[in-house]
């Protein structure tokens, strides 16, 4: 029975380290196979919460917001692209932000009337240095203004 509960110990612990992007080797403690090795997360490794908004404020502006949470241990990141259609999706401003569990960007913008306007926010997760483990993209719904 210990040994049962030790094992699922063991896996849960394991786990938890990949999803922060650390190897096994350096789990294990082997210096030589941490620098040799590289660790493949998933695409989105270590980010637990995403948003994404964009809203006409009553003066005409756009109301531009997004956030990134991640799993314990992670840092959070976020890059926001307010983007304007002409033919073709151009973006017309960018904010970002970064710290050591969420991330956040919320900003107005007044833009050009007769367009289709949407935001893109690109979500990060970041390993106890900084080394990039994740990322996810998300869309708004399309505004016209």
């Amino acid at each position: 029975m210990q040994k049962n509960i030790s094992v699922k110990a063991a896996a849960v612990i394991l786990s938890a380290a990949c999803a922060c992007g650390a190897s096994t080797a350096a789990l294990a403690g082997d210096k030589k196979g941490a620098e040799d090795e590289q660790f493949i997360a998933p695409a989105h490794a270590g980010i637990s919460t995403t948003y994404t908004s964009l809203t006409v404020n009553p003066n005409g502006s756009l109301k531009c917001a997004g956030n990134t949470s991640v799993i314990p241990y992670c840092n959070a990141g976020i890059s926001a692209e307010l983007q304007m259609y002409d033919g073709g999706w151009t973006t017309i401003k960018k904010w970002s932000d970064h710290d050591e569990d969420f991330a956040a960007v919320s900003s107005s913008w007044f833009v050009a009337n007769r367009h289709s306007y949407r935001l893109k926010t690109t979500h990060y997760s970041y390993g106890s240095k900084w080394d990039q483990m994740g990322s996810i993209v998300k869309y708004s719904g399309t505004v016209f203004r």
